[in-house]
């Protein structure tokens, strides 16, 4: 009787698998005979403790970056605010010097009253600087709310400039700092009567005689019964050979971010 022949190439895996078997056990004997040993054990730990800080430093370090910029960004905001808050401050400063001095001389003139110069109607401003050129505005009322060339364009009580182009629904202002615009205007307490000449961007410049006192903070208004602010004082310059100073102030508005501006028509 014959019996039929184990296929070697058949046996051959069965016996590779147990040979990995029995090594993979003893090897996992191994390792956990090594643990009980207090040395090994202590080495093992470290090596954990080790990549579970990196870890949780990692993970630190980003929630702290991510702190440190959202505190810039709220501190960006804040500073935007107190900024725009300490112009709006500083113009209602200057009106009420203004203003003081203005109803003194009106009770001095034996019961002179101001005169009514118009209706002030809200206008948008549509364009503004930098998308327009030489310091002007077009603003969203035109002929048809009875806008004229010549109604001066105010925010609150600062004077920006005059309407200069009238269309049927539109209207473009120029502003009093047009570069080289020149207009007539006070500065100081006393009321000294300058031409100040446009500089572009809200700002200007004044040139008077050393003997005629300007400071910084002055307040510079237009004449008129009705006074409106035109800026204040930033800086007084001047040389040693020269006889004249050089006064330097601006609107104490940001031009390039009015929303909205006054209208005063003429009736």
């Amino acid at each position: 009787m014959s019996y039929p022949r184990r296929n070697k190439f058949i046996a051959a895996p069965v016996r590779e698998r147990r040979q990995r078997l029995v090594v993979g056990a003893g090897v996992l004997v191994l390792f956990v005979a090594l643990l009980a040993i207090p040395a090994v054990h202590g080495f093992f730990l470290s090596i954990a403790g080790g990549i579970w800080g990196a870890e949780s430093a990692v993970v630190a370090g980003s929630t702290g970056t991510l702190s440190l910029l959202q505190s810039k960004r709220a501190l960006v905001a804040e500073n935007t605010r107190l900024r725009a808050e300490l112009e709006e401050a500083k113009t209602d400063y200057l009106l009420v010097g203004i203003l003081e001095r203005e109803n003194a001389d009106l009770k001095r003139s034996f019961g002179r009253d101001a005169q009514e110069e118009g209706t002030a109607l809200l206008a948008t401003v549509l364009i503004k600087p930098p998308r327009t050129p030489y310091d002007t505005l077009v603003l969203d009322a035109g002929e048809d709310k009875g806008v004229k060339v010549g109604d001066k364009v105010m925010l609150h009580a600062v004077a920006l400039g005059e309407v200069d182009q009238v269309f049927q629904r539109t209207s473009r202002v120029l502003l009093y700092s047009a570069p080289g615009r020149s207009t007539p205007v006070l500065i100081g307490e006393d009321g000294i009567q300058v031409d100040a000449i446009g500089r572009g961007g809200g700002t200007f410049e004044v040139r008077t005689p050393k003997e005629i006192g300007v400071a910084e903070g002055d307040a510079v208004y237009l004449p008129s019964l009705s006074p409106s602010v035109f800026g204040s004082v930033e800086s007084v310059e001047s040389a040693d050979s020269d006889a004249f100073q050089r006064v330097l102030f601006k609107v104490p508005v940001n031009i390039s971010t009015l929303k909205w501006v006054e209208i005063h028509t003429k009736e």
